[in-house]
Parts: structure tokens; C-alpha cells; sequence
């Protein structure tokens, strides 16, 4: 994962909805990147590391609270 798709996630979708227009346009914004994950509260995830996968946190009303590597 690059960290300047990191940094593009906090600094434009942080505190927004996930909905299909924010989904399209954020994996458009972290352009090579093309392993994303969307997690939200409820969902169970692998503790697998895969260096080049965003992992975007989702609270319970689908707004967008976290982006991480791996």
C-alpha cells in the first residue's frame, strides 16, 4: 500500500459516508492501489498482512472512520 494513499484517504474521506459515489471516487483516488478492503464494526477480517491492501474502517452508520495499510 502507498502511503500517500493513506494520507489522500484521511485528508479527503475521513468523517464521510461510504456510499457508491465516495466508494467510486476514493478508489479512484488511490490509484495503483487496487486491493481495498472495507470493513465495518461488525465484519470479521483475516490478521493476514498484505503490504500493497488499504484496509478502510466503516463505524456502524457506513461513515468512513479509519484507513490503514496492510
Amino acid at each position: 500500500c502507498l502511503v500517500g494513499s493513506e494520507m489522500c484517504i484521511r485528508d479527503r474521506y475521513i468523517g464521510q459516508d461510504a456510499g457508491a459515489q465516495t466508494r467510486g471516487q476514493l478508489l479512484s483516488a488511490v490509484v495503483p492501489v487496487t486491493d481495498v478492503r472495507w470493513i465495518g464494526p461488525d465484519d470479521i477480517v483475516t490478521e493476514d498482512n498484505v503490504a500493497d491492501r488499504l484496509n478502510i474502517t466503516l463505524d456502524e452508520d457506513d461513515v468512513i472512520i479509519a484507513a490503514t495499510c496492510g
